[in-house]
């Protein structure tokens, strides 16, 4: 069951990853980001000459939006982050990017389009001008796709139930005092997480969102062989998600929780009788039974 960041795709222009500041006032107040003296980066851009160069979009940022050490939004880890992304690059590609020197420009800078991907963050920040979104409109009007990332303030996990433990938890409000949902990731499983919403699918999907649940993954259950990633069950099941509040680090400043590992999520609703946990481990032996012998006789 992996823990998961959301990821929306639209179809525009150009790589532009925007990392959304949601409800970013009221967090730069709780974090104590005020307490630093506001003031500019310096700017130093290197002429193009065609070799691959990551580029940052600067813009005019809104009153409240210096909660990094002080630094315009934008600005939150330029250029360490950028270096270290070209170094990988630069190891595991043929690219041969600039790896020390990141440029950054405004999105009405005429020289933006010299470069085919620009990276934007904390726009929620972000005091747009005419000039800046004429400009953005043009620039994404040259490609073919923009990407949004959304920020890990919050944290889902993906969970899949069989019929069975689905009909314990059908009709039942996930979100009462009566239902507990209880989260442990495998990077920190001494720490208990309890998740600030549970929600469960009405009807079974074959559609999963990722194959790491799957026997694929070490998961329990079977994918269909037609789907090549993995992402279709050989029968519908339910999936049930929870989304889970992030912690900042309060040294680095970063989100504690990160995503794309795997989670054991735990809900304890109603007890049951030892009748009906004998009668249901009794039904999951045959269902066990049953699919290796078709397995046996697909391998025949």
């Amino acid at each position: 069951m992996p823990a998961a960041f959301r990821l929306r795709r639209v179809r525009v222009a150009l790589l532009v990853v925007a990392a959304l500041a949601g409800l970013a006032a009221t967090a730069a107040a709780q974090r104590g980001y005020r307490r630093f003296r506001e003031r500019e980066l310096q700017i130093t851009n290197t002429p193009y000459n065609g070799q691959f160069t990551f580029v940052r979009v600067n813009y005019t940022t809104a009153p409240g939006g210096y909660w990094y050490q002080g630094l315009p939004a934008w600005s939150h880890g330029y250029p360490l982050a950028e270096q270290n992304l070209m170094r990988i690059l630069n190891e595991i590609s043929d690219l041969g990017p600039r790896t020390e020197e990141i440029n950054s420009l405004r999105l009405d800078d005429p020289e933006l389009f010299e470069y085919p991907i620009a990276y934007i963050i904390e726009v929620g920040w972000w005091d747009m001008s005419d000039s800046e979104a004429e400009g953005l409109r043009k620039y994404l009007q040259k490609g073919e796709e923009v990407g949004t990332v959304a920020t890990l303030d919050e944290l889902e996990v993906h969970a899949v139930l069989d019929q069975r433990e689905s009909e314990l938890a059908m009709g039942k409000d996930l979100n009462s005092p009566d239902v507990l949902a209880e989260v442990r990731l495998v990077s920190r499983l001494d720490k208990t997480l309890y998740p600030s919403e549970t929600m469960m699918t009405e009807a079974g999907t074959e559609t999963i969102w990722s194959p790491i649940i799957t026997t694929l993954g070490g998961g329990e259950f079977q994918p269909d062989p037609r789907d090549p990633k993995g992402r279709t069950l050989q029968t519908p099941e339910f999936e049930l998600r929870c989304k889970l509040a992030n912690v900042v680090d309060e040294v680095t400043h970063q989100p504690f929780y990160q995503p794309g590992q795997r989670a054991y999520l735990k809900l304890r609703l109603d007890r049951k009788p030892l009748a009906w946990q004998w009668t249901r481990r009794f039904y999951q032996l045959i269902q066990t039974r049953r699919q290796q012998k078709s397995q046996l006789a697909e391998g025949m």
